[in-house]
């Protein structure tokens, strides 16, 4: 017993051994056939088998022509992104700020009023806080607005506010360890640094990546980690909360300008200049006319799970800042209205 403990702690701990007792195990004990065509590739079985996987595991349609058929074929089951409800927006004109932290109530802003919609997409609740930047908890409000920060009750009262410098600050996000994290700008896009509060008292905790991005936007907390969008390097700058650069992760994406994080996933959208349309050499390099019609889905290290291009009529594009997390919905906002897609 203690042998076999050991040498399943080599495999474990080394890559190499592990190789190397499979490589044995394949000599002196193989795989009985039986097994192999009355289980691992019995069509009765292997839907059975493959359908406990998620995208995170896609590595196992690579085992064999008959696993990846069956991985394609059992896709509806597992959570990835596909079409879903229709969300008819009560106005015109709104800005999507985001989803209550239940995911029951989806915030979108109407003439200065902050509305909280249920999910037949009617009002429940309005308080008036002007915004261009909103994180929620259970027990209150952070709106961003110019160089200002304010906690509000949820009725509207001011708790607590802040004005950093004079310089704007946009796209707050709520750690649970009790910091806020929001983009600060004094204008110049290369010069935008992340700022750290107390969510309760508002008073700056730590700043830091100036130098590091160039047009912050998109913020998202995820597995303990802050990640930022930095739009003009293409890429996502992952941070720890003391501010330490931990990694940067690149895709299939050119401008990433909005992150929302659900049970381990991070979703990702560009940005787009409607100046592009008309001016085809201010286009960056690598455009694609695809850009902003997809949503990337990637795991906290990196890697990419899913590329969901969205069926969207000639022009329309994702224009919204902000995603939202609204029951089992991602929410995307177009020019003027919403789209929802299922599978979070």
């Amino acid at each position: 017993d203690a042998l076999l403990a050991l040498a399943a702690m080599g495999c474990e701990q080394s890559a190499a051994i592990r190789t190397a007792a499979e490589a044995s195990l394949a000599v002196h004990a193989p795989f009985p056939q039986w097994a192999c065509d009355k289980v691992l590739l019995s069509a009765d079985l292997l839907p059975q088998l493959l359908g406990w996987f998620e995208l995170e595991h896609h590595s196992v349609k690579g085992v064999c022509k008959a696993w990846r058929g069956v991985w394609a074929a059992t896709l509806e089951g597992r959570r990835a992104l596909r079409p879903g409800p229709e969300l008819v927006v009560p106005w015109a004109d709104f800005c999507l700020y985001g989803a209550t932290p239940d995911g029951e109530r989806l915030m979108l802003s109407h003439e200065d009023r902050l509305h909280f919609l249920d999910r037949q997409m009617e009002s429940k609740a309005t308080v008036h806080i002007p915004a261009n930047g909103i994180a929620v908890a259970h027990d209150f409000i952070v709106a961003t607005q110019g160089s200002r920060i304010t906690r509000y009750s949820y009725s509207g009262e001011e708790l607590a506010t802040a004005s950093p410098d004079d310089n704007v600050v946009c796209c707050p996000v709520l750690s649970s360890c009790g910091l806020l994290f929001c983009v600060c700008s004094d204008g110049d896009d290369s010069h935008d640094e992340i700022i750290a509060f107390d969510s309760h008292s508002l008073q700056e905790q730590r700043r830091f990546g100036r130098g590091l991005l160039h047009f912050a936007c998109g913020l998202a907390i995820c597995g303990g980690e802050l990640y930022v969008c930095d739009c003009y390097h293409d890429c996502i700058q992952v941070f720890s909360f003391t501010g330490e650069l931990l990694r940067a992760i690149r895709g299939e994406w050119l401008r990433p300008k909005c992150l929302l994080c659900v049970r381990d996933r991070l979703y990702v959208t560009e940005l787009y200049d409607e100046v592009w349309d008309a001016y085809e050499d201010e286009r960056p390099e690598g455009y694609s006319p695809e850009m902003a019609r997809r949503v990337f889905v990637i795991s906290p290290a990196g890697e990419a799970l899913e590329t969901y291009g969205l069926e969207l009529e000639a022009g329309q594009r994702i224009l919204r800042n902000v995603m939202a997390a609204f029951g089992e919905n991602l929410v995307l906002g177009l020019q003027t209205k919403l789209v929802a897609l299922r599978g979070l």
